[in-house]
């Protein structure tokens, strides 16, 4: 049997489609985490990287996000004014409650 090869063009059409699906499916999934962080927060105490830039602490910070059962943030700083919406929130939560 021989092996199945895909055409450039076959490779081109699946990274469109790829594409597409990510920027439908992306907004629908920050969106839900805009609705579930309240709830995260009161499951578990949030978590907060907070290191220099260039060491590696968003490694750090997507590991503990994915096996944490609460949030867990990665920031370079700490304010209200933050370009990340959920430091943000977590500013709030945290120094201004």
């Amino acid at each position: 049997m021989e092996p199945v090869t895909r055409t450039g063009k076959q490779t081109h059409m699946n990274r469109l489609l790829r594409g597409a699906i990510r920027r439908v499916i992306k907004p629908v999934q920050e969106r839900r985490h805009q609705v579930m962080y309240p709830i995260l927060l009161k499951r578990a105490t949030p978590v907060l990287v907070y290191q220099m830039g260039k060491v590696g602490s968003s490694s750090v910070g997507k590991s503990l996000a994915a096996s944490y059962p609460g949030i867990a943030v990665n920031a370079h700083d700490f304010s209200n004014s933050h370009h990340k919406w959920t430091v943000r929130r977590l500013y709030r939560a945290v120094m201004l409650e």
